[in-house]
């Protein structure tokens, strides 16, 4: 996995998910720069894989609300953006997130 503020967000998302009982992959992980008038971060577009589970779906559901810490940035926001599953496949999850540096 390459460095950065994306690549320190995906592996802080897949310990969350451990810790919350679920394994989550990262299939693609993408950020664009953001800035406003008093912030500069990035806007972050994450797809995930994992199995169907109650465990997944307590995390996804607590994940907006979630403290996710990444070194020198703030996870500002993080939503789940779209999440399909069939019933014999693993849930394909994309999550939008917004970091600002710290």
């Amino acid at each position: 996995m390459s460095r950065g503020p994306s690549a320190s967000l995906s592996r802080a998302l897949c310990r969350a998910a451990e810790g919350a009982g679920t394994q989550v992959e990262i299939v693609t992980a993408d950020a664009t720069d953001w800035t406003s008038a008093t912030f500069v971060g990035a806007r972050h577009h994450i797809r995930l894989i994992a199995p169907a589970s109650v465990a997944l779906d307590s995390w996804l559901a607590l994940l907006p609300m979630a403290d996710i810490v990444v070194p020198g940035h703030v996870v500002a926001e993080i939503s789940l953006v779209r999440s399909q599953a069939a019933s014999h496949l693993p849930v394909e999850i994309g999550l939008s997130a917004l970091t600002l540096a710290a």
